[in-house]
């Protein structure tokens, strides 16, 4: 007989999304509703939330489903018996629940897709569709393309002829094929780079923007850099937001220290770059104080030259100047040093300090 502790239980871990068993929980039926919301839980969830379009709706469902499972005293077949099972209870459940009038709102788009295991921010756009199928719909494109089910399985799943749910995907294709050509068309504009912007404090990082100001990639010109952005999570931020991440991720590991130079360049289209490179300016400013800002706009060739050298072009230029009145100075030998000390070697040399072309070619004359 299963005990009311091993229901308690299970609600109060379910309800923090996390199966810690403890010993208590490890006994009697604890260990086989542990093991299946541990096989299970994605599934049921997904199932949930295709239904109900709802956070809040889908964990209650959710929930619902495996007390009864919880209550279930039949024993499974297999494996693929249990899971057909869930499935089929998580429907029913789920459409029960979109009877009551009463039922709460349905979430947007955006505070669902925050949701790690209902899908990825990169497919925001296809879940969006899915959506906005019919519940039949949606249930055989899910069981057919994510959970791997024949049209036969399907149908036994769902007590519904195999041919009904051939009709069910040939016309939920048809009707996610109407909205692919303006998902694409989305898709392209979206991910065309309009934008690019380079921050360097001897941590150099590149990020690249779309049309609408949203970060749609980003790279490190060297180890530390790579080191700042395994740190934040800048895709498809604003660029406002993308740069205050980075900059306080080099604050924190000291990286920018009190009126440390940070160099920023910046190369877009010329209607938007005067006020993309202000704004990024003042967002700098304002994570750090006393920072010495040092923001231009360059050319695409500047930035293409640079960028074949795994260089910032902040980094590449303050290496010409260098590379001009420096003989002894290399690209390899200032790749790894900071823009402030390649000025500062700069001004020594340009200053009759130290051995430079400059000198030399001042002697010959």
């Amino acid at each position: 007989m299963k005990s009311k502790k091993c229901l308690v239980v299970f609600l109060t871990l379910t309800t923090v999304f996390a199966l810690t068993v403890t010993p208590v929980y490890a006994r009697g039926c604890g260990g086989a509703i542990a093991a299946a919301v541990e096989k299970y839980a994605d599934t049921v969830r997904r199932i949930c939330f295709i239904h109900l379009k709802n956070y809040s709706d889908a964990e209650d469902v959710f929930q619902e489903v495996f007390l009864k499972y919880l209550y279930r005293d039949a024993p499974f077949e297999s494996d693929a018996h249990e899971k057909a099972w869930l499935i089929r209870v998580a429907v029913n459940a789920c459409k029960d629940t979109l009877k009551n009038f009463f039922r709460r709102n349905v979430d947007s788009l955006e505070r669902i897709a925050e949701e790690p295991f209902y899908t990825r921010e990169d497919n925001r756009y296809v879940l969006s569709a899915v959506l906005n199928l019919p519940a039949h719909y949606r249930n055989v494109i899910y069981l057919f393309y994510y959970e791997g089910y024949t049209a036969a399985e399907i149908g036994k799943i769902l007590n519904k002829r195999e041919n009904t749910v051939y009709t069910w995907l040939s016309r939920a294709r048809a009707a996610l094929a109407s909205v692919a050509v303006i998902f694409f068309m989305g898709a392209f504009l979206y991910f065309t780079p309009r934008a690019y912007v380079d921050i360097d404090v001897n941590p150099s990082v590149a990020v690249v923007l779309n049309r609408f100001d949203r970060v749609i990639k980003s790279y490190a010109h060297n180890a530390d850099g790579a080191g700042i952005l395994s740190g934040v999570n800048i895709k498809h931020k604003a660029y406002g937001e993308a740069v205050t991440l980075l900059i306080d991720e080099m604050v924190r590991n000291k990286y920018a220290p009190a009126n440390s130079l940070i160099s920023i360049s910046l190369q877009a289209d010329e209607k938007k770059e005067t006020l993309l490179l202000s704004t990024i300016k003042t967002t700098v400013r304002q994570c750090h104080r006393t920072a010495q800002i040092d923001a231009f706009i360059i050319g695409s060739e500047i930035r293409d030259a640079a960028y074949a050298m795994n260089l910032s072009p902040a980094k590449y230029l303050a290496i010409q100047k260098l590379l001009e009145v420096d003989a002894t100075a290399t690209v390899e030998g200032c790749r790894n040093r900071s823009i402030g000390e390649i000025k500062q070697r700069t001004a020594e040399c340009m200053g009759g300090v130290g051995n430079s072309r400059h000198r030399k070619r001042g002697a010959g004359e």
